[in-house]
């Protein structure tokens, strides 16, 4: 039986690392398993067993598992679970923004431009308009969205123009749950890069500062300030390494405090399922 903090009531389980973007500032690493769809249905029995309410599906990039991801999702919304589903849009099988086990599908939105947005997600171009269709699909068809963003040095001064997009599309029918500003944190296949940190990374402080005048407008959604998107109060990550379940998050968590503090890699606890 896997145990949990009483305050973390939603799982995201990384399903893959295999990603067909390359993004500048990825936090995810290649280094874990890709599950069998047979121990991601047993794994998601013991987190509704265990009392978590809801399920995000990640990776990687999920829609490339080569299990069926739309199985694993109708059996955890039958469990009572909400699934959420942590996607960049690349990868969109036929129908997938009217599949009734996905609540809600999660999508980026990193700059306000597509010059902007393309650079940071990938060396290639094009990615923002396909964001820009996946999120028109999923207003037609009513399902619920979030929208994530990577703040960094090179987009700081777009989060404006983002909210009054996200605003726009919301009186247009886009049922926004919420939107996570997330501070860049340099872990990870991209974030760790020699000089990343210096090129993309912002203090706790200007971040802070950054991010508050958009969460005190007016705002028909939720607006979630992540200063550190490898901690949550809310959240446990899961993934399976060597056959072996692990938590915590998938790449060396970079401990830093309020003044500035410095880097550790703690031991990731290891968690065994009968």
């Amino acid at each position: 039986m896997i145990l949990r903090q009483p305050e973390k009531t939603i799982a995201t389980v990384f399903l893959l690392p295999d990603c067909d973007l390359s993004c500048r500032f990825c936090a995810s690493d290649l280094g874990f398993d890709c599950m069998e769809e047979t121990q991601a249905l047993r794994f998601i029995e013991e987190l509704a067993s265990a009392g978590y309410k809801s399920l995000v599906l990640g990776g990687g990039e999920p829609l490339l598992w080569p299990g069926d991801l739309f199985r694993v999702a109708a059996r955890a919304s039958q469990l009572g679970m909400i699934v959420q589903l942590n996607t960049n849009g690349v990868a969109w099988p036929d129908g997938l923004e009217k599949q009734n086990g996905i609540h809600r599908v999660i999508l980026p939105l990193d700059g306000a431009t597509p010059a902007s947005h393309d650079w940071l997600r990938a060396p290639r171009g094009g990615h923002r308009a396909l964001v820009e269709e996946r999120l028109n699909r999923l207003t037609a068809s009513g399902k619920e969205v979030t929208v994530g963003t990577v703040v960094c040095k090179t987009n700081q001064e777009e989060l404006s123009a983002l909210y009054k997009e996200l605003k726009t599309r919301c009186a247009k029918g886009l049922r926004l749950h919420a939107w996570h500003l997330y501070r860049f944190r340099p872990v990870g296949r991209g974030g760790a890069r020699p000089n990343r940190g210096p090129e993309f990374g912002l203090g706790m402080e200007e971040f802070r500062n950054m991010c508050a005048p958009i969460q005190s407008l007016e705002h028909p959604f939720q607006i979630f300030r992540r200063p550190d998107m490898t901690r949550s109060r809310e959240v446990d990550f899961f993934w399976f390494q060597k056959g072996v379940l692990k938590t915590g998050f998938n790449s060396a968590i970079a401990s830093e405090s309020e003044s500035g503090g410095g880097l550790s890699n703690p031991e990731l606890p290891e968690l065994l399922i009968p």
